[in-house]
C-alpha cells in the first residue's frame, strides 16, 4: 500500500474516534439537560427551595447490597423514629423522598414507609405537567433531627432525601 494511502486511512480512523467521542459527549450533555429539566418541571419548587438554601441534602452512606436482595427494614439498635406530631414552638421540617404523578405510586411509597415504621405522608402538588403527589416523612422538631432522619431513610431505604420546613 502507498505511503499516502496509508495515511489517509490513519487520518480516517482518527475522524472516526473523534466523531465518536462527540456523540459519547452530546449523549452525556443531553442526558444531563434532559434530567435537569425533567426535575426543574416536575417539581419547580423543590429546585427553587434547593437553590435558595431551604433544603438540605444529606450524604449516603455507602452501603453495598447483594444484587436482587432488598434493603434492610431497620438497623438493629437504631434510635426510635421521631413521633408525628412535633412541638408548637421552633422550626419543624420535613424529608421529601418522593414526587410522582400518580397518586397510586405515592400511596404505595407512603404504604411501604409507614410497614417499617417512619411517619410518611403524601401531599398533593402541582407541577407543569399536571398534579403531582409528593411523599413525605415526618414533621420532625429541628434541622438535626431531620438531618438524622433523612440518614436513615437512605441507608436502609435506599431513598433520596430532602429536608425541607415542614408546610404551615
Amino acid at each position: 500500500m502507498s505511503p499516502r494511502r496509508e495515511e489517509r486511512r490513519r487520518e480516517d480512523r482518527r475522524a472516526w474516534a473523534r466523531l465518536g467521542a462527540q456523540a459519547v459527549l452530546c449523549g452525556v450533555l443531553g442526558f444531563v439537560v434532559g434530567a435537569l429539566a425533567g426535575v426543574v418541571v416536575e417539581e419547580p419548587a423543590l429546585v427553587f427551595a434547593r437553590v435558595a438554601g431551604e433544603t438540605e441534602s444529606v450524604e449516603l452512606a455507602a452501603l453495598p447490597t447483594p444484587a436482587g436482595r432488598p434493603a434492610p427494614a431497620a438497623s438493629p439498635g437504631a434510635p426510635p423514629l421521631p413521633a408525628v406530631s412535633a412541638p408548637a414552638r421552633g422550626p419543624r421540617f420535613v424529608i421529601q423522598v418522593g414526587a410522582f404523578g400518580e397518586r397510586d405510586a405515592a400511596d404505595e411509597l407512603r404504604a411501604r414507609l409507614a410497614g417499617v415504621g417512619f411517619p410518611a405522608f403524601v401531599e398533593p402538588g402541582e407541577a407543569q405537567a399536571g398534579p403531582s403527589w409528593r411523599v413525605r416523612v415526618g414533621p420532625v422538631a429541628g434541622r438535626d433531627e431531620a438531618q438524622r432522619l433523612a440518614q436513615r431513610l437512605k441507608t436502609e431505604q435506599r431513598l433520596p432525601t430532602w429536608v425541607q420546613p415542614a408546610p404551615r
